[in-house]
């Protein structure tokens, strides 16, 4: 009896730890894309499947990773110090730029998936693009 018992309550927990891992919930202002056995899941058109805020069910062998499509600012400078640019024509520039991004889930898996750190990327990425925008300032003026 005891026996019994014990392989009701086995199979009980095991299919209420199957319902637990097959259950997903993607936060508000969050989308998530599953992954199994590592590779992304896709629709049949190639683009990932991606999930939006609520309750999603999956397979227990799924993963979900979720990531922020609200907007955000990532301030630019580092330390507590503005950037200092040179223009073309010797002048110092200092200012405190910031970048108002969010992610279009559409196209999250190279940015996701494809870089270790996205954030410091995308920050080392414009500083570059405002350097050079900001050096390309000055010089000869029209006559």
């Amino acid at each position: 009896m005891s026996l019994i018992l014990g392989m009701i309550t086995a199979a009980v927990c095991l299919v209420v730890i199957a319902i637990v891992k097959s259950t997903a919930k993607v936060e508000e202002g969050h989308a998530a894309v599953l992954t199994s056995f590592g590779k992304i899941k896709k629709k049949g058109n190639g683009e990932p499947y991606v999930m939006s805020s609520g309750l999603h069910v999956k397979a227990p062998w799924e993963v979900i990773h979720e990531f922020s499509i609200m907007e955000r600012v990532l301030p630019i400078r580092e330390d507590e110090r503005e950037v200092e640019i040179l223009a073309r024509d010797g002048t110092l520039v200092r200012v405190d730029p910031q970048v108002r991004f969010n992610f279009d889930p559409r196209r999250m898996e190279s940015f996701v998936f494809g870089i270790k750190r996205p954030i410091s990327h995308l920050r080392e990425l414009f500083r570059g693009l405002l350097s050079v925008e900001i050096g390309k300032f000055g010089g000869q003026q029209p006559e």
